[in-house]
C-alpha cells in the first residue's frame, strides 16, 4: 500500500470523525456529516481492505435517518439521496444486514409515496409541511442512475427510474430540446414557457433548499416561473449518465436517442475548441464541469465505439493538459491561479481510463505525473489541502482540509494501481463520479 494511502486512511480514522463517529464535512470535525456523500468514500475505503468502516458509518447514522433516507435540514432532497442509497445498496450485496435491507425498502417506499408525481421524481419533500412543489430538479439524474442499479434487486426502483426517464424523453420531444433547465414544471406548459422568457432569476439566497432562510413559504414560491437556467454540471451531466445507464440495461434506443440529441445540442451551445462552458453564453470554463462531460463521451465510446465521441473527449482532455500549471497541476478553472484537489483526482482517473481505452502510455504517464504533483503541492500535516497556489505559495486561507476530498483522493491511487482492470464493468462503476 502506498504510504500516502496509509496516511489518508489514518487521517480518516483518527482526525476526521466527529463526536457521533461520522466522517465530518469539515476539519476540524463538526456535526456536519457526510452521509449524503457516503458513496463518495465508503466504497474506496472498503476496496482498500477496511470493510467495517462503512458499516460503522451506517450504524452511527441511525439517528440521522428518516424513512430510510438522509434529510437536509427539514427536507428530503431527491438529488442528495443517490450517494446514500448507492452506498447502502452496495453494502447489502456484501453482508446480510437486515437493518440495511429495511432502510433500502423504507427509502424506496418513501420515494414512491411522497416524491413521485405524474411519473416524475419531485425535487424534495418538506418533512414539516408534508408537502412538495410539483417541480423536477435536473440534478436528480444521479438518483435515477442509482435507482437503476438498485433495481436489480428492487424492481420498484427500476420502475421509478424508467418512468421518470420516459417523462423526460416526452418533454424533450415536445420542446425539441435536450439541454435540461434546473427546474421543469412537469405538469404546467404555461409555467415552463414563461420561465423561458422571464428575465428574473431565482433568488438563491432565499428560495433554495440549502439557504438558511429557506422555509415552508419558499416551497410554494418555487412554483413561480423564474427565468430558467441551464447548467452543465451536475444538472445535465448526471441526467445523461442516467440515460446511458438505462440504455446499457435495457438496450432501448429511445434512451440513447436522448443522449444523441443532448450531445448535438451541447456541442452547438456549450462547447468550443476543447472548452466545455458551464452555461450557454460561453463564459466560465470550470474543470469540475468539464470532467463529467469527458466521462460521458468516454462512456459513449465504450458502449458504441463512436470515434466522434472519443475525439471530443480527447479534445477536452488535451485542452486541460495544455492548461496545466508549471507545477504539473490542473487549474480549477480557465484563468485560475490555484488548483482544486478534487479536480486532480478526477483528471487522474480520466487519464488512466483514456490510456487503457487507447492502449497508450502517454496519458498514463500524465496521470502518474499529476499524482506526484498533488503529493508535492497539496499534502500538509493533517491531510491534503483542498487548494494549492500555482506558484507554490501557502497561506492560511488556502490550507483548508476537506475530509471528503481526502477520501476521494484514494480513488486516484486505486485507479493507477489497478489500471489493468479499469475497463471491467464493476471497476468502471466503482470509479464513476456523480
Amino acid at each position: 500500500m502506498e504510504p500516502e494511502v496509509s496516511f489518508i486512511l489514518e487521517r480518516i480514522r483518527n482526525d476526521y470523525l466527529n463526536s457521533d463517529g461520522l466522517l465530518s464535512m469539515t476539519f476540524p470535525p463538526s456535526q456536519q456529516h457526510l452521509l449524503n456523500d457516503l458513496d463518495d468514500y465508503a466504497p474506496f475505503i472498503s476496496f482498500l481492505g477496511d470493510t467495517g468502516f462503512a458499516c460503522k458509518q451506517v450504524s452511527s447514522a441511525k439517528r440521522k435517518v428518516i424513512n430510510g433516507l438522509i434529510p437536509v435540514h427539514d427536507r428530503i432532497i431527491s438529488w442528495r439521496q443517490n450517494e446514500w442509497l448507492g452506498a447502502i445498496y452496495g453494502m447489502s450485496l456484501q453482508c446480510d444486514n437486515p437493518d440495511i435491507t429495511y432502510m433500502i425498502r423504507d427509502g424506496l417506499e418513501f420515494i414512491r409515496k411522497n416524491l413521485i408525481d405524474d411519473g416524475f421524481i419531485k425535487a424534495f419533500f418538506n418533512i414539516r409541511s408534508q408537502r412538495s412543489p410539483a417541480i423536477f430538479d435536473s440534478r436528480t439524474g444521479a438518483l435515477i442512475e442509482t435507482l437503476l442499479d438498485v433495481g436489480s434487486d428492487y424492481p420498484l426502483a427500476k420502475d421509478v427510474a424508467l418512468n421518470c426517464l420516459a417523462g423526460l424523453v416526452e418533454w424533450a420531444k415536445k420542446n425539441n430540446r435536450y439541454l435540461v433547465p434546473n427546474y421543469i414544471f412537469y405538469n404546467s406548459v404555461v409555467r415552463n414557457n414563461l420561465s423561458r422568457i422571464n428575465p428574473l432569476r431565482i433568488p438563491k439566497k432565499y428560495i433554495y433548499p440549502y439557504a438558511a432562510r429557506f422555509d415552508a413559504v419558499a416551497d410554494s414560491l418555487l412554483m413561480f416561473p423564474f427565468g430558467e437556467e441551464i447548467k452543465l454540471t451536475k444538472q445535465n451531466t448526471n441526467l445523461v449518465h442516467a440515460f446511458l445507464r438505462a440504455y446499457r440495461l435495457t438496450g432501448d434506443r429511445k434512451y440513447y436517442g436522448f443522449v444523441q440529441g443532448w450531445m448535438k445540442e451541447f456541442v452547438l451551445r456549450m462547447f468550443s475548441n476543447g472548452r466545455c462552458y458551464s452555461c450557454p453564453g460561453r463564459k466560465l470554463v470550470k474543470l469540475s464541469h468539464n470532467h463529467p462531460v469527458i466521462d460521458i463521451y468516454l462512456e459513449v465510446f465504450r458502449l458504441t465505439g463512436s470515434r466522434e465521441a472519443l475525439e471530443i473527449a480527447i479534445q477536452i482532455i488535451d485542452f486541460w493538459v495544455g492548461s496545466r500549471f508549471q507545477n504539473g497541476l490542473f487549474p480549477a478553472f480557465e484563468g485560475s491561479f490555484y488548483s482544486h484537489l478534487d479536480g486532480q483526482t478526477d483528471m487522474i482517473v480520466i487519464l488512466v481510463k483514456l490510456s487503457k481505452l487507447l492502449n497508450s502510455d502517454k496519458y498514463l504517464t500524465l496521470a502518474h505525473d499529476t499524482l506526484d504533483s498533488v503529493i508535492r503541492n497539496h499534502k500538509v500535516d493533517k491531510g491534503f489541502s483542498t487548494y494549492a497556489y500555482a506558484d507554490g505559495r501557502s497561506t492560511i486561507d488556502m490550507v483548508a482540509i476537506h475530509p471528503k476530498y481526502n477520501a476521494l483522493l484514494l480513488k486516484a491511487f486505486i485507479a493507477l494501481e489497478n489500471r489493468d482492470r479499469i475497463l471491467d464493468e464493476d471497476f468502471w462503476g466503482l470509479l464513476r463520479d456523480r
